[in-house]
């Protein structure tokens, strides 16, 4: 063998232990918004006018004929038109709860004014009753 096909082969062994040893890709779940699976459907149902095959567009997308089917009944239900919808458990604390914090908060501010004019008066009467004993 000649010496550059020695090395090319050292070379390909190499770059297979590099690859061997290099941490496999952490498989990732895809997340389809609901723009991208409208614009997934009618592309689907502009192929199924025209006669092509939708097989094979749905394995170029990697996605199931039963996903498909799940989309078109969400389009159907009208899930799919809404935007903005958080993921994850809902949220415990209702609108009634929230005006309660508001108005706690409202409540504690106005006692807080309150007791200190309070000591404002109490401060005020304690000069004018000197200021009588000094007329006096």
């Amino acid at each position: 063998m000649s010496q550059a096909k020695v090395t090319a082969i050292s070379s390909s062994k190499a770059s297979l232990n590099e690859a061997e040893d290099a941490p496999e890709p952490s498989a990732r779940r895809r997340v389809w918004t609901a723009k991208q699976k409208l614009e997934v459907i009618a592309q689907i149902d502009e192929l199924k006018k025209s006669g092509a095959d939708v097989g094979a567009f749905i394995r170029k997308k990697g996605l199931y004929s039963s996903t498909i089917s799940l989309w078109r009944k969400q389009r159907n239900q009208g899930l799919l038109g809404v935007e903005g919808k958080k993921r994850g458990p809902k949220s415990k604390v209702t609108p009634e709860m929230i005006e309660i914090q508001r108005l706690q908060k409202e409540n504690e501010k106005l006692s807080k004014s309150l007791s200190q004019a309070q000591k404002i008066i109490v401060i005020q009467k304690k000069v004018a009753a000197m200021y009588l004993e000094e007329k006096d």
